[in-house]
């Protein structure tokens, strides 16, 4: 008798292990759908920095200001639609393709494996809090020894 009772009892824990898992899964599952997704906005480049100087910073956009006497004024505008990045060049006048695809997403962020021209790179999509508290959505292109900073339009 006693193994009856520990077989009915040990389906109803199936049961209900199975009934949380899924409720977890489905959680996890939501959260992706959230995921901080690049195609949601226009993006204006604030600076472009080079990983070989330190971060110094080589180029800024017309929202970051004039911060360095080292640095050009760019206007780069960064948008992506199904897996095709687009970077406009208000500044020289040139239009650059690229890739992305996602490698990694979670309810703050998500990370991109992309490529411009012959050139691999990373990027990462992601709310940035300031000290005051205040949000902005940012998306940073890591690539060839630099790194390209935007800001949502």
């Amino acid at each position: 008798m006693w193994v009856y009772h520990l077989l009915v009892e040990s389906e109803k824990m199936k049961k209900l292990c199975l009934l949380i898992t899924s409720i977890l899964l489905f959680m996890c599952g939501c959260d992706n759908v959230d995921a901080f997704d690049v195609e949601e906005h226009r993006w204006v480049m604030t600076s472009v920095q080079s990983k070989e100087d330190g971060g110094q910073e080589i180029a800024y956009g017309a929202s970051w200001g004039d911060t360095s006497d080292t640095s050009d004024h760019v206007e780069l505008i960064c948008t992506a639609k199904n897996g095709v990045l687009t970077l406009v060049d208000n500044t020289n006048e040139k239009v650059y393709k690229g890739t992305y695809k996602i490698v990694d997403a979670d309810i703050r962020s998500t990370v991109y494996e992309v490529a411009l021209g012959d050139k691999d790179g990373v990027a990462v999509s992601a709310m940035t809090t300031f000290n005051d508290g205040s949000q902005k959505p940012t998306f940073i292109i890591d690539i060839c020894g630099y790194v390209i900073n935007f800001f949502s339009e």
